[in-house]
């Protein structure tokens, strides 16, 4: 998913890698600060398929729901799932209004509270979004966006699990 070429593997992983520990900043603020999250009515099931769990509690998944204004701060929509389970899961959070939406989904493997990734910046901790994000590049909000209408949606996210660096 990171790499298309080794002459701009660094590069391409750190972009991505950066967008990545965006995601974790602004669903890591999530767990210790519940305010930033706001709520509503409209429900929104996310299911993420190919969860690894690690650990005893398998790991904190942080679920962060943003309108394009909110894409990639410390607002949103969502919620924390404090243990993961193997295979797949469901859950519902719920939207203000209708309209288009990304999804971010950052699952803390090893718990320890930071997107974790090796002095190379190869990532560690597994990730998922909505929509359709680039293989080589940081998405863009129109990459990650879904449509929410009045009764709500449902969306399933493949989870991207990076292997252990041998």
């Amino acid at each position: 998913m990171f790499v298309i070429s080794k002459k701009k593997k660094t590069l391409r992983v750190v972009t991505l890698a950066s967008s990545i520990l965006l995601v974790g900043a602004t669903t890591g603020f999530a767990a210790d600060a519940p305010a930033w999250k706001k709520t509503g009515d409209i429900p929104v099931t996310v299911k993420l398929t190919d969860v690894l769990p690690e650990g005893v509690s398998g790991g904190t998944i942080y679920v962060s729901i943003q309108t394009r204004q909110d894409y990639r701060s410390m607002k949103g929509f969502g919620g924390v799932i404090k243990h993961a389970e193997a295979g797949d899961m469901t859950r519902t959070y719920h939207v203000d209004e209708p309209g288009e939406y990304s999804v971010s989904i950052w699952h803390d493997r090893d718990d320890d509270g930071r997107f974790s990734m090796t002095e190379t910046y190869q990532v560690l901790d597994s990730w998922g979004a909505s929509g359709t994000p680039p293989e080589n590049a940081s998405p863009t909000f129109d990459d990650v966006k879904v449509s929410v209408p009045s009764m709500g949606t449902t969306l399933s996210i493949d989870m991207i699990n990076p292997t252990s660096p041998s």
